[in-house]
């Protein structure tokens, strides 16, 4: 499995070009960084992957804003292409919003639900009310 970093750091438009392009490749993963979620544009070409169900995009950190995230999750099925979308989120990281998935809060929703998103936006959202 090929792997590649696409960051800010890259300063040759070519070279992030082709990081793009080859995230759409079958078995390649490309990592990037949240500034990517917006803008561009991963169009798989590849029968392989569209048969396979299409390029994935996978979250890994808690968005601040709603648009941010319906950014990221829009870089997926796009241009008509198939497409999924999921999100791996490391307890340790929403304590910067006051977070952590062992709150009563996800334990009473989960057994209703299986669903964190909601409560994750409930309260990422009163957090960035009161600052």
């Amino acid at each position: 499995m090929a792997h590649q970093t696409l960051t800010e750091k890259i300063s040759s438009n070519e070279e992030k070009e082709k990081i793009v392009s080859h995230a759409t490749y079958p078995r390649s993963v490309t990592f990037a960084t949240p500034g990517f979620g917006r803008g561009t544009d991963f169009i798989c070409r590849d029968l392989e992957v569209e048969m396979n169900g299409g390029l994935h995009v996978i979250l890994t950190f808690m968005c601040t804003l709603q648009s941010e995230f319906v950014q990221i999750q829009g870089r997926t099925a796009r241009q008509g292409n198939k497409g999924s979308f999921s999100m791996v989120l490391l307890d340790e990281d929403l304590k910067s919003f006051n977070l952590s998935l062992r709150d009563k809060d996800f334990s009473d929703y989960e057994e209703v639900k299986g669903d964190y998103w909601p409560v994750l936006v409930k309260k990422r959202d009163e957090l960035l009310m009161k600052s």
